[in-house]
């Protein structure tokens, strides 16, 4: 398939077209062009720059050693959807993301690392690029993944130019999704705040996975964390890393969950040996993390009986997943750990320590009226804040968890050596970078 030009308010051209592109339907096709160019306007279901397109036609795609049905369509990187609803075109405007991530450097020192800054409503084109190959090698394993099918440039907008002052243009990454309706697991962990209509797609979702016919959230929510860590460890035998993947990361289809939005994902083997271990581990810690953290917030956990006893076997649940071969008694240790953040967690949002929604409205009316691009991303920005655990110092709540997860992973049989990290090592790399820590939060 050659380059297309799409007809509309904008004007984009294929960069790259999986061989499966060409099942869909001229109908769908020109359905998703038209959405690309703004002939027709994206339906976005959150904040945020992805749309979404549900196929007139659905097709099959091979699926590691067998099929499923694509029924719709992720486009990423079309425009941006602001908190108070307001469609926009994509737009070379940066946008930090405001939360930081437990990282690690190349000698193995534990360090705060922040998510690159991205164009505003838009994606970089490298960064489409890198969703697309990911995915593409995940759907090759099993049904891993968003599947993969196009990425368009526009050719008539500026490009993104980033912190080191490269420049890459403006792209859409289309992707197949497993489903007919948009839902994440976010809005499953959220069960009571979502519209009839998604009420109904996620109790859809839950039944098929359960069996239950009733809607049951604690256990709608065992099957989800429980099918993540098998995702994740999947993920990583296919010697991928990424620094955070939380609910709203995790799509649900007719296979259980699969990983959408790619674009941060990197290559284990480009790290130096003795960190490769490490990285799977700190995903996992921060897996556990979202476990908790996404839960803890939830009002359906809050409403049920036994709430921590359940919050327990959320966590257990992931873990037995990601470790399924690793004896029970191992975790007990870490049982303590994953207690105490539980607490600390809940004892923050009792007190609501997180920015309530209006908060948003405060911060940006004092960036002044005479920029209104930065307003629109100070308002955006704010608004993401207002859903985050803000408040929290999130890399040494995930780094606390590092050495008794270092401790299980020794006893696992994962691929890319997820069980070569040394515990020992870890443990004191983490006692390291928590004093640091401290010492610049209490000069």
């Amino acid at each position: 398939m050659g380059p297309r030009a799409t007809e509309g308010q904008l004007q984009a051209e294929v960069i790259c077209a999986a061989s499966l592109s060409q099942r869909m339907h001229p109908d769908d096709l020109e359905l998703m062009e038209q959405v690309i160019a703004w002939g027709l306007m994206p339906e976005f279901p959150e904040i945020g720059r992805s749309a979404w397109v549900k196929l007139i036609h659905p097709f099959e795609a091979p699926c590691g050693q067998g099929t499923q049905v694509i029924r719709s369509l992720k486009l990423k990187g079309v425009g941006l959807r602001d908190h108070r609803g307001g469609m926009h075109y994509p737009s070379n405007t940066v946008y930090r993301r405001p939360d930081a991530h437990l990282g690690i450097d190349e000698d193995g020192v534990f360090c705060e690392v922040w998510s690159a800054p991205a164009p505003m409503g838009a994606l970089a084109l490298n960064r489409a690029i890198v969703e697309y190959t990911t995915a593409r090698e995940l759907c090759a394993v099993g049904p891993i993944s968003e599947v993969p099918l196009f990425v368009y440039r526009y050719t008539k907008l500026e490009g993104f130019r980033d912190d080191s002052g490269s420049v890459s243009d403006l792209a859409v990454l289309v992707a197949g999704l497993p489903t007919d309706s948009p839902v994440r697991a976010d809005n499953l962990v959220h069960y009571a705040k979502q519209s009839p209509s998604v009420q109904a797609a996620l109790r859809g979702w839950a039944r098929a996975q359960t069996g239950d016919g009733e809607f049951d959230w604690a256990g709608a929510q065992l099957a989800l964390w429980g099918d993540y860590g098998k995702r994740l460890r999947e993920f990583h035998g296919c010697g991928f890393y990424r620094h955070n993947a939380h609910a709203s990361n995790l799509g649900l289809g007719a296979h259980g969950i699969f990983l959408v939005d790619l674009d941060s994902t990197r290559y284990k083997l480009d790290c130096p040996p003795r960190t490769r271990a490490l990285q799977a581990v700190r995903d996992a810690a921060t897996g556990v993390f979202h476990v908790i953290a996404d839960t803890v917030r939830s009002g359906e956990l809050r409403s049920v009986e036994h709430a921590m006893s359940i919050h327990r076997m959320l966590v257990n649940a992931f873990l037995r997943s990601y470790f399924p071969e690793v004896p029970t008694r191992a975790f007990e240790d870490l049982e303590a750990d994953t207690g105490l953040l539980t607490s600390t967690l809940w004892e923050k949002w009792d007190r609501g320590t997180f920015r309530p929604s209006g908060w948003a409205q405060g911060i940006s009316g004092k960036v002044g009226v005479e920029n209104p691009a930065k307003i629109e991303y100070q308002q955006f920005m704010t608004e993401r804040y207002a859903y985050m655990t803000q408040g929290l110092d999130i890399p040494a709540l995930v780094c606390k968890l590092m050495p008794g997860l270092a401790r299980i992973s020794s006893l696992s049989t994962n691929a890319y050596e997820v069980g070569g990290a040394n515990s020992v090592e870890v443990s004191e790399a983490a006692d390291e970078f928590l004093r640091r820590r401290q010492g610049a939060n209490h000069p």
